[in-house]
């Protein structure tokens, strides 16, 4: 077994009206690839992205659609209401990630 070492940016959003504190890790796994895991109350979502061109991770989170990185966490099984609660996760990290 063999266990190393990775640069990953951990931040924690506070105080966003409505919703427990958020955590999210950001890790650049190589130059144009990076991985995102977002936990919120006891659930976590994580998405891997192999071809973001020559953005940061960062730079491409802010840029991408709300919308998009919200269908890219999901698994596809949540129900109206949780998509919606997840939206509004994305939204606070993009916020954050903008201001940060």
């Amino acid at each position: 077994m063999k266990t190393e070492p990775f640069g990953v940016s951990a931040n924690q959003i506070t105080d966003v009206p409505g919703l427990d504190p958020i955590r999210y890790y950001l890790q650049s796994t190589a130059p144009g690839e990076g991985r995102i895991t977002v936990g919120c109350y006891g659930k976590a979502w994580e998405c891997y992205f192999n071809a973001i061109g020559n953005s940061t991770l960062r730079e491409f989170l802010c840029a991408v659609d709300a919308d998009y990185l919200t269908g890219k966490l999901s698994t596809g099984r949540e129900k109206k209401d949780e998509l919606a609660y997840l939206g509004r996760i994305v939204r606070a990290v993009q916020e954050s990630l903008r201001y940060f």
